[in-house]
């Protein structure tokens, strides 16, 4: 079975919106027949159980790490489950903060060789790739009408 990886992270201080969205995505993965694995260095301890309750696979990068150390991990990971394929959710506060190394970051995966698909923010704080040029195969910005906005 081909696994997928989903990049995200939900706490209570980060929100679980991006967490619940991946959720959604990884189910319709595992009906088509691929292993969605989660990955995560955002969390709290009740996410962790949450998915661990739906059956899907977890992995997790250590919190110290900066997106350089990040994206070793990550590729680790892939490279484990036999992953190609990366869905990244992380236009969160820690991202937008460090922008450009998220960037480089996902320069890093595509060099490897890894499909990706980013899904970003729609709003001015929250918008990665209105504010950088990300190197993804895909951007999904999944708010109704947000091609008005910061684009």
């Amino acid at each position: 079975m081909r696994s997928i990886l989903l990049r995200v992270d939900g706490s209570s201080q980060i929100g679980l919106g991006h967490l619940m969205r991946c959720v959604a995505i990884a189910q319709e993965f595992r009906q088509k027949g691929m292993n969605p694995v989660f990955v995560l260095k955002y969390y709290d301890e009740k996410v962790l159980q949450f998915i661990e309750g739906l059956g899907f696979g977890i992995e997790q990068v250590e919190r110290n790490e900066d997106f350089y150390r990040d994206a070793g991990s990550l590729l680790g990971i892939a490279e484990r489950h036999n992953a190609q394929i990366v869905i990244m959710d992380l236009s969160h506060p820690v991202t937008v903060a460090n922008v450009k190394g998220f960037a480089r970051y996902l320069k890093e995966l595509k060099a490897k060789g890894h499909y990706l698909v980013g899904i970003d923010g729609g709003l001015p704080h929250d918008c990665i790739c209105a504010m950088e040029e990300i190197d993804a195969d895909i951007v999904v910005v999944p708010y109704f009408d947000s091609e008005k906005g910061v684009y």
